[in-house]
C-alpha cells in the first residue's frame, strides 16, 4: 500500500491556498474560473480532513469493531441508528407477509 507524506501533502495544499488568494483578490482570474478553483479547493479541504486528520483511535472498546460502525461519529451526514432503513422496507415485507400466507 502507498503511503503518503502528510506534513508535505499539507504544505502543498496551504501553499495553493496561499498563490491563489492573491490571484483572486486582483482579478487576474475570471469569475466562473475563481468559482471552480474555490469549490475544488473546498472538496480537496474536506478529502484532507476525511481521510488525513479524522482518525478513530482504537481502545479496548471498539478494537474489533470495522471503521465503519462508528462513521457516524466522524461523518455528521450518517445517522446513529439505522430505523430509517428499517421503516422503508416494513411495508414491503407486510406487505410480502401477507401475500405468502
Amino acid at each position: 500500500m502507498a503511503s503518503i507524506n502528510k506534513p508535505s501533502l499539507r504544505e502543498e495544499f496551504t501553499a495553493l491556498q496561499e498563490r491563489f488568494g492573491p490571484l483572486s483578490t486582483d482579478g487576474k482570474v475570471g469569475a466562473e474560473s475563481r468559482a471552480l478553483i474555490e469549490a475544488l479547493l473546498m472538496l480537496l479541504e474536506v478529502l484532507r480532513a476525511a481521510f488525513m486528520e479524522k482518525n478513530t483511535p482504537k481502545s479496548s472498546a471498539n478494537s474489533s469493531k470495522p471503521s465503519s460502525v462508528l462513521l457516524f461519529a466522524r461523518d455528521p451526514n450518517v445517522p446513529f441508528t439505522n430505523n430509517r432503513a428499517e421503516r422503508d422496507l416494513r411495508m414491503s415485507k407486510v406487505k410480502l407477509s401477507t401475500t405468502m400466507t
